[in-house]
């Protein structure tokens, strides 16, 4: 894939919830992707969270899968 950026993240805690989820994203992931990307993820009920896509709709414009 030409331009692909691919990140491995690894959790420590136990369970990871909504909220996990959206503390990696603002303090980890979404620092290392550059601009004018479409940010992917899977499907899983965490990725779905209500603060989680106003987060990503925020600060992908809507941009994200």
């Amino acid at each position: 894939m030409s331009g692909a950026i691919f990140l491995s993240l690894f959790f420590i805690k136990k369970s990871i919830n909504g909220t996990v989820y959206w503390d990696m994203l603002e303090h980890y992931a979404v620092l290392q992707i550059p601009d004018n990307y479409i940010y992917q993820h899977e499907g899983v009920y965490q990725h779905y969270a209500n603060h989680v896509r106003d987060y990503l709709d925020q600060v992908f414009n809507g941009h994200w899968i």
